[in-house]
């Protein structure tokens, strides 16, 4: 990871659709962390699809199941 990122995203736009592609590197998530964090901008996505003018709520970190990862 010195010469290189940890996390990435890519945006690849096309007709009627785009889809966004994110890379993480072993050591900044796991598939449990990843998985959370695309959920997350999901519904970020959704929220603002929506029309919300509100904040979207934010799940609350617990270090507790971290050490259990």
């Amino acid at each position: 990871m010195g010469r290189g990122y940890g996390f990435r995203l890519f945006v690849h736009e096309g007709e009627g659709e785009s889809v966004l592609v994110a890379q993480f590197h072993h050591a900044v998530a796991d598939g449990t962390g990843a998985r959370m964090f695309v959920e997350d901008i999901l519904g970020f996505y959704e929220h603002l699809e929506q029309g919300r003018s509100t904040e979207p709520k934010v799940r609350p970190l617990d270090p507790s199941k971290l050490a259990d990862r």
